[in-house]
């Protein structure tokens, strides 16, 4: 039903408390995207997944028992051909490219390595 319902599902409103864990994806680019732009704040990236309740980012931490560990999302690239995406920018342009894909994910593998985490999950529907 396109990024309006996906915005409203996540946010709270009303009763509904929102989404009580972040969205994760690191090849999707919201910028464009008047209904989710204001959830996928760059300062997202990296930051404790409890503090993302309802946002978007490419990558979060998560501590359990003082030990840091990193998730990284990535989404098909062939979203558009099962959904309505509006103005989200789905990178690889080539949905096949397997490498290109890598390549959208891997700066936030850097980052989170970087900084100084050792763990790191992929967090993928494809």
């Amino acid at each position: 039903l396109g990024p309006r319902t996906v915005s409203d599902l996540i946010r709270p409103s009303g009763a509904w408390p929102g989404a009580q864990f972040p969205y994760l994806s690191a090849n999707l680019d919201f910028t464009n995207e008047a209904n989710l732009a204001s959830a996928a704040l760059p300062a997202n990236d990296g930051a404790e997944a409890s503090t993302l309740h309802g946002k978007i980012a490419k990558y979060t931490v998560i501590t359990v028992d003082g030990e840091r560990i990193g998730v990284v999302g990535a989404t098909t690239p062939t979203l558009a051909s099962i959904t309505t995406v509006g103005n989200i920018a789905i990178r690889p342009a080539a949905p096949n490219d397997l490498d290109l894909l890598a390549a959208e994910i891997q700066p936030s593998v850097d980052a989170l390595v970087a900084s100084g985490i050792n763990k790191i999950i992929l967090l993928a529907h494809m």
